[in-house]
């Protein structure tokens, strides 16, 4: 993980929690093994979009091993945020 501090960040198997005191930064790591689909970060539980990685650019189509990275971008200031797997919302109630 690559990223400007200060910052507290806790990276677990299915999401990631952190906190950040000062400037805009922009941390690059790669999405938890156990995060599947979208990465869906909330910053002081407001959505914002997750940079993710370029699938057709990575060379996954070649057979290659290569990892699912991702760039969360949290605003300057004093800010909790998490990334989860997003949830589709529902469309239609039953």
């Amino acid at each position: 993980m690559e990223g400007e501090g200060p910052a507290e960040v806790k990276v677990a198997r299915e999401r990631v929690e952190g906190r950040t005191d000062g400037p805009m930064r922009v941390f690059l790591m790669p999405v938890p093994a156990g995060l599947w689909g979208l990465p869906d970060l909330r910053v002081d539980g407001v959505r914002w979009s997750v940079g993710n990685w370029d699938r057709a650019g990575s060379g996954w189509y070649a057979g290659n091993d290569v990892p699912r990275q991702m760039a969360v971008a949290v605003p300057a200031g004093r800010h909790q945020f998490e990334v989860r797997a997003f949830v589709y919302p529902r469309v239609w109630e039953e």
